[in-house]
């Protein structure tokens, strides 16, 4: 691991192209879980109901795209829609017909949306045939109205009943207000949802420890009492999913801004 800053002029494309291509080849994983059987019996049945499962995550987390991994085996998603933009769908049909990375495409991406695992994540459910088509629902277009578009770009997404997970930050993934940095207040993702009529439950990976990559490297302060050695799925009170991750690790970036090299 490299700490240092550099100017974006100095960047090294090429260094950071072959590190995230490195890092594309780094396994995806069935993560040993506890599954609540009561949780997982409710998921069923909202999923069987039409309902779209919306799952919000931190950005920049290595196990993120194992933990969706994991899911999609546990409960046979057939559809995953993404908050990456929707002109990326040329570059990832590329990368999952010929293998080659675009990477000019997403070499400014440092907010952790864009990560190697999650490139690795769609080689892999290709590889293993599971029937997952994936949709990208982020509007760069419609950056006033952002959480609306996703929200409408979802219903076009899912006109069927097709079990589907949608991956979004965590502030889109819940029912609370959005606020922005100037202090405005919006309605999130999932509230859009809500107003429109589409069927969808919710859920959110919590990190016990560790660090995550959104521009630059940060940490996770440790959770009171959560001092688990294993992942847990279970329903909070609120009825939210939840999937419990004790320790999470930096996700390698397009652009990791001179902050981190691995």
């Amino acid at each position: 691991m490299i700490d240092e800053t550099m100017e974006s002029s100095e960047r090294n494309l090429e260094k950071e192209k072959e590190t995230f291509e490195e890092a594309i080849n780094r396994p995806v994983i069935d993560i040993p879980t506890d599954f609540d059987i009561d949780a997982s019996n409710l998921l069923i049945d909202d999923l069987v109901a039409g309902k779209v499962f919306v799952l919000g995550e931190i950005h920049g987390v290595r196990e993120n795209p194992s933990i969706v991994y994991t899911l999609i085996k546990r409960f046979k998603f057939t559809r995953l829609g993404m908050e990456w933009d929707k002109g990326l769908g040329r570059v990832t049909q590329l990368f999952m017909d010929d293998g080659v990375l675009d990477f000019n495409s997403i070499k400014n991406s440092s907010d952790g949306r864009i990560s190697a695992g999650y490139f690795a994540l769609l080689k892999k459910l290709k590889a293993e045939n599971l029937g997952t088509k994936t949709f990208f629902f982020d509007d760069k277009d419609s950056w006033t109205r952002r959480d609306e578009a996703m929200a409408e770009e979802i219903i076009g997404h899912t006109a069927d009943s097709s079990p589907t997970i949608a991956i979004a930050g965590r502030a889109h993934a819940d029912l609370a207000d959005i606020r922005e940095g100037d202090g405005t207040m919006h309605p999130s993702m999932v509230k859009f949802l809500e107003d429109k009529g589409k069927p969808f439950c919710n859920g959110e990976i919590r990190y016990l420890s560790g660090r995550y990559f959104s521009n630059q490297s940060k940490n996770f302060e440790n959770v009171l009492g959560g001092d688990i050695s294993k992942a847990r799925f279970y329903r909070d009170e609120f009825g939210v999913y939840i999937f419990e991750l004790p320790t999470a690790s930096l996700a390698t970036v397009a652009k990791p801004t001179g902050i981190y090299i691995e």
